[in-house]
């Protein structure tokens, strides 16, 4: 039987493409266990912690909060079996999704406030005055808009 290939922590970090404190900082968390430590000291790793530190970057892009990462090996780990693992699983991805949801509402505000804001800025387009607070707020482009936009307000 070969012996399995065992990764410094430099390395590991290379290969997965996160820093050296984030797998300190997922060591903390209780996220990834190193597989070995040498008499020196240093952390030694498998394919396997690889691919898992992959797989939670994943899930971070997904905005996935650690603290739920977290959870979802607790789940895998404790379930006594795949019925209680599913129905643990199905809690936490729906509490998930109700933050997604929630997220999707704000950047649809956002879009919306950026989207308005351009309109309105694109009727600047060749003002040859100086742009200052009360030239901006006297224009006709914007002072009869009334509500500004929220990005239009923070520079005016």
């Amino acid at each position: 039987m070969a012996r399995e290939q065992l990764y410094k922590i430099g390395q590991v970090s290379k290969r997965a493409r996160v820093t050296l404190r984030t797998i300190r900082y997922y060591e903390e968390l209780g996220l990834i266990q190193p597989a070995v430590r040498t008499k020196g000291g240093f952390r030694l790793y498998t394919e396997e912690s690889i691919g898992k530190l992959r797989f939670i970057q994943g899930l971070k892009l997904l905005d996935f909060p650690l603290s739920k990462i977290r959870e979802m090996f607790t789940i895998r780990e404790m379930a006594q079996s795949g019925d209680e693992a599913s129905h643990q699983l199905v809690r936490l991805l729906q509490s998930q999704q109700r933050e997604a949801m929630k997220k999707k509402g704000q950047y649809e505000k956002m879009l919306q406030e950026i989207h308005a804001t351009m309109e309105l800025i694109r009727g600047c387009y060749g003002c040859k005055t100086k742009p200052t607070y009360e030239a901006c707020r006297s224009c006709g482009t914007i002072s009869n808009k009334g509500e500004l936009p929220l990005p239009l307000r923070a520079i005016l």
